[in-house]
């Protein structure tokens, strides 16, 4: 099974890959499949909200969609997945999305 990272942020390439990108249904499919139910519903209303800004890197504990600091109690949505406690978006520490592409 793909890691709750991993599919989100797979997924969130492909969704906003804009017009040009190709149709891949099926495995759009195959990621919200790997997501909670909770995590695709909050990550289907950020994007609503915030377009291609739904999610963001966690920077030095800064969220990069609206430039506020995280207090040292983030808040955890899944697995390596935080909330800003600001915006609402989801963070991620870029150094660990980057250990899931390596595996």
């Amino acid at each position: 099974m793909i890691a709750p990272l991993a599919a989100l942020l797979r997924l969130h390439e492909y969704c906003t890959e804009g017009k040009k990108a190709p149709k891949r249904g099926a495995e759009v499919n195959r990621l919200r499949q790997s997501l909670s139910e909770e995590l695709s519903e909050r990550y289907d209303g950020l994007v609503e909200q915030h377009g291609a800004g739904a999610i963001a890197e966690l920077d030095r504990g800064i969220c990069t969609g609206c430039f506020m600091r995280q207090p040292d109690q983030t808040i955890q949505v899944e697995e390596d997945i935080y909330a800003c406690q600001n915006c609402g978006r989801l963070l991620y520490d870029p150094d660990v999305a980057y250990d899931y592409s390596v595996g």
